[in-house]
């Protein structure tokens, strides 16, 4: 198999695993997570910064995925990435 598409099914694991945990969407309600949303869109949601996002996707910890020339990141991802980041910031890893 693909390393692109074992990193792929790697990271709709994880991004299950979150769901099912159920703590993590109910941490975020005002986040759907069958939605696709934009960066601008999620920088409204939660305080990040567009920069963090474009980093997080630049280096394959936060997934997209393009519909119609745009790109978009799906709630269940973006509710995954922010439960790693709040573990890695709490563990100070960087």
């Amino acid at each position: 198999m693909p390393p692109e598409v074992t990193a792929q099914i790697r990271a709709h694991i994880k991004a299950i695993e979150s769901l099912l945990a159920g703590e993590a969407v109910a941490a975020h309600p005002d986040i759907d997570p069958s939605r696709l949303y934009t960066i601008a869109e999620m920088v409204e949601l939660r305080p990040s910064s567009k920069q963090a996002l474009y980093n997080a996707v630049r280096s394959n910890r936060l997934r997209e995925t393009e519909t119609g020339g745009v790109m978009r990141i799906r709630g269940a991802d973006y509710i995954a990435w922010l439960g790693q980041r709040r573990r890695r910031r709490a563990g100070g890893a960087a």
